[in-house]
């Protein structure tokens, strides 16, 4: 007799119970037996806008009539052109092409493709390696999988794998160099150059890099010099420097893009999430026109040949969530209840001892938890174990569990001391319309949660 199933959805974590929701609204979401969650990470810091916006349901209605799909070889649509305009101008015309895909990792993707035809039509075809960052994260097809550095999500794949080689992170709280940032000499940059160096800089093509980092490092923020390094390094030996915005831009840090920040533009930008605000899978490549250029001029072609490439229906709610953003003057509120969150949170970090590290711009903030705030020790010893064996009792998940018995969920990650599985962090990334109110109430149970956990780990 076959086994009977509770339904056919393979969860990703088999045998885990999972609550269905039936509707959300701004930061809340409702399941079918009545509970009520804070969606306190935009799950994961991809719902922007919140839930529960009908405008967006009549506009996709209203293209889908008119125009549901356009293969990207037979032309334009007039929604198309403007999701583009829209997106480059955005930029200040840092950006000046841009090119609308269903999702993070397949935009990243075409971006080190574009990268290799810039340089096979530049006459530089022995530039084909990337260079990334160890405790990056870039997406899970095979080529974005290697070029980030996210050990733990790598370790089952490495046969996998494609050639591409990788540096140290900008990581201050944990320096790979044990240096200070108010001291140091960049030298998570300069690795760069040696990196280049050792490899020959004939055979590399790029270096990307998320200028705050998502989830492998929780909202790492660099010094505030180290991009304008890396760009000088990438320009003398011609490699191009991508950033990977997916979870940083569009609004997420108080501004646009995460890269104003440091005021170094790239040659490629890469976008996703936030992009169409949680309402349609959306992502773009953003690029220079020194890489446009370069194809128009050799009349070459990009094989991205991804069906839904430039379709409708992503250009039509990438356009609106702009406007919306606009509309309600979003990214000024991202920046102001940020600094709040961050000002509020810091208070609550005084009264946790093991809160080591808060860390992260506007409404994307990472904490990492430690078992000694002086010596930075990890609260677990780093495990060694087969890459498919998780720490179901790890003081990040158990944190998690507890934030969602009492109706919040949290982003929780582990792996950020070089190891697979050492290292304890959360992130949070709440909606960009959230109130003071709405923040205190993320925090209070937040605060609650994890004094729970500190009460049953013997810390307090």
């Amino acid at each position: 007799m076959k086994e009977r199933v509770k339904n056919n959805v393979f969860d990703e974590l088999p045998g885990e119970i999972y609550p269905t929701f039936i509707r959300g609204e701004g930061m809340y979401l409702f399941d079918d037996q009545g509970n009520k969650f804070i969606d306190a990470s935009c799950g994961p810091v991809t719902n922007s806008l919140g839930h529960g916006l009908e405008d967006f349901g009549m506009f996709l209605e209203k293209q889908m009539k008119n125009l549901a799909f356009l293969h990207r070889g037979y032309g334009y649509s007039p929604i198309l052109k403007e999701a583009c305009e829209k997106l480059c101008t955005l930029t200040n015309e840092d950006m000046n092409k841009a090119l609308l895909m269903c999702g993070g990792s397949e935009a990243v993707e075409v971006a080190i493709k574009l990268a290799r035809m810039y340089h096979i039509y530049n006459n530089n075809l022995t530039k084909t390696l990337i260079i990334g960052r160890w405790l990056s994260y870039h997406g899970n097809t095979m080529i974005t999988l290697s070029a980030g550095g996210f050990v733990k999500r790598r370790a089952a794949f490495i046969p996998y794998l494609h050639n591409t080689s990788h540096v140290p992170p900008a990581y201050c709280y944990r320096c790979w160099f044990n240096k200070e940032p108010n001291s140091c000499n960049l030298e998570c940059a300069q690795a760069l150059e040696d990196e280049i160096l050792v490899q020959g800089h004939e055979n590399v093509s790029a270096f990307i890099a998320e200028p705050i980092s998502g989830t492998s490092l929780c909202a790492a923020v660099p010094r505030e010099d180290y991009f304008k390094r890396i760009r000088e390094i990438c320009k003398k030996y011609d490699v191009l420097l991508i950033y990977d915005e997916i979870i940083s831009g569009c609004g997420r840090t108080g501004k646009w893009f995460g890269y104003e920040h440091f005021k170094v533009p790239p040659d490629i930008l890469v976008l996703g999430k936030g992009l169409a605000g949680g309402y349609f899978p959306a992502g773009a490549v953003l690029s220079s026109l020194k890489i446009y250029k370069k194809l128009e001029d050799a009349h070459g072609v990009l094989p991205a040949g991804y069906t839904w490439a430039n379709n409708p229906m992503v250009a039509t709610v990438i356009s609106k969530t702009i406007d919306y953003y606009q509309k309600y003057n979003l990214i000024a509120n991202v920046e102001n209840m940020g600094k709040y969150m961050f000002d509020e949170m810091n208070k609550i970090q005084k009264e946790h001892p093991t809160m080591g590290d808060v860390r992260g711009k506007g409404l994307l903030m990472g904490i990492e938890f430690v078992r000694d705030k002086d010596t930075k020790e990890t609260i677990d010893s780093p495990l060694i174990a087969p890459p498919t064996i998780s720490r179901p009792n790890a003081f990040h998940l158990q944190l998690q569990k507890e934030a969602k018995k009492n109706n919040l969920f949290l982003l929780a990650h582990s792996g950020c001391t070089k190891g697979m599985y050492d290292g304890d962090m959360v992130m949070l990334g709440p909606y960009f319309k959230v109130s003071k109110e709405e923040i205190d109430e993320i925090l209070s149970i937040f605060d609650k949660s994890l004094y729970s956990i500190e009460k049953q780990n013997g810390f307090i």
